[in-house]
């Protein structure tokens, strides 16, 4: 198995990031120091660089209690070499401060959609023709979003980011099983420690290693949306344990997640926001994928495989759950 495949669950790391602006008011002099450590980005404020028309800049502030990022999973071992890698993991997490609750949004990586100056193609290669502003322009113009600011992370170090949380609990099943434990020994090997294979199926807490191996399992029953769901199941698990964390709990885990931490955030909007969300009481989460497959088909065209949908319905889906209609 290539390295490749080595990356589908990393963009926990960003869900990690959000969470700072969940609890980030508590530690604000704490964290005003460790935040110097992320990698922080420009990209152009402008709404029409952004790919946001004005009805969706104006969905957005009728929902004023909502905050939307944009959030990359790629596969360059270098954030600041990343210009030709592909977000193969592409998500929106929605912070909905009236209903105290986290939204995921996980967008299937293959989904066919126009790509300005590109023409139509799979949405993950908008971050390698032009990096996190045209990655964040192409979610805008298909789905009329109003997103602004997007954490990126690369593959490195999540294990160490469920290490650090104390491991997840997870439900393997028989296929999984039969699967997970090459992951295991190829995740380990690219550790550099010890494999400690899984044994048995049902309810078990993993290790960062076994957590990331599972989250790598694909040739399972459900393929690629299979893989999507497991790692939107490991990432809820992470973030509600976070919510639990104390003081000294939750620092240590900043601690180790900034360092593969890419964003356009400065350390001053994320504290800032972070004292804004800390009073409503985030205490939930939630994940869906799109686009539905109700409306959506694999298809091979020009013998590449793309995953097609009904736009106009994708809109429509994503926007009531984004907005929590």
């Amino acid at each position: 198995m290539g390295n490749s495949k080595y990356k589908k669950i990393f963009i926990t790391l960003s869900i990690l990031l959000a969470m700072i602006l969940i609890t980030g008011g508590v530690f604000i002099a704490l964290l005003y120091s460790k935040l110097g450590k992320v990698d922080q980005v420009n990209i152009s404020t402008n709404n029409k660089d952004l790919g946001i028309n004005t009805q969706a800049e104006e969905t957005q502030k009728e929902n004023n209690d909502i905050i939307n990022f944009a959030l990359f999973g790629i596969d360059a071992r270098n954030l600041q070499t990343n210009d030709d890698s592909r977000s193969d993991t592409i998500m929106i997490a929605t912070i909905d401060k009236s209903k105290k609750q986290v939204r995921l949004s996980s967008i299937i990586r293959d989904t066919y959609v126009n790509i300005e100056d590109r023409g139509m193609d799979k949405i993950n290669h908008a971050y390698a023709f032009g990096g996190p502003e045209l990655a964040i322009r192409t979610i805008n113009s298909n789905f009329d979003l109003a997103i602004k600011n997007f954490v990126t992370v690369n593959f490195e170090g999540m294990s160490k980011i469920v290490d650090a949380v104390g491991g997840v609990y997870i439900d393997v099943d028989s296929e999984e099983l039969n699967c997970i434990n090459e992951y295991v020994l190829e995740t380990a090997k690219l550790e550099g420690v010890t494999a400690d294979p899984i044994t048995s199926t049902g309810l078990q807490k993993l290790n960062g290693v076994q957590a990331t191996a599972y989250c790598r399992i694909r040739y399972t029953s459900g393929g690629d949306m299979k893989r999507t769901e497991r790692q939107r199941e490991v990432l809820t698990v992470v973030m509600n344990q976070l919510l639990k964390f104390d003081t000294t709990e939750f620092m240590n885990v900043t601690n180790s997640l900034l360092d593969y931490v890419q964003t356009n955030l400065s350390s001053t909007d994320i504290i800032g926001m972070g004292v804004s969300i800390l009073t409503s009481g985030i205490n939930s989460t939630d994940e869906r994928m799109f686009p539905s497959q109700d409306y959506s088909e694999g298809k091979l065209i020009n013998n590449i495989y793309y995953y097609v949908t009904d736009l106009d319905k994708a809109k429509i889906d994503l926007h009531d759950y984004v907005y929590g209609d």
